[in-house]
């Protein structure tokens, strides 16, 4: 080969090599993953959930481990998503 090809080559070498590590570095930041959302006070479950309201009649037809449940997600309710008895 002469002189003149082994140049070409090796500047068609390099350039393709400076192209091919400018979209690699373009690829990373587009790769990038966007900063996460703010989770709300209490996460999901302040989202689906509302509070259980128990009239004095099912109360009393419910039994002590219902009560026990009813009252305890009322109160992880009021704790974690600011839920006031109306």
């Amino acid at each position: 080969m002469g002189a003149q090809v082994k140049m070409f080559l090796l500047i068609g070498s390099t350039r393709q090599l400076v192209v091919g590590l400018a979209v690699l570095s373009l690829a990373g930041c587009v790769a990038s993953n966007p900063p996460a959302p703010q989770a709300k006070k209490g996460g999901d479950f302040c989202d689906v959930e509302s509070p259980i309201e128990l009239t004095d009649e099912v109360i009393n037809k419910m039994t002590k481990p219902e009560v026990d449940a009813a009252l305890a997600h009322n109160e992880f309710g009021a704790e974690r998503c600011g839920w006031r008895a109306q």
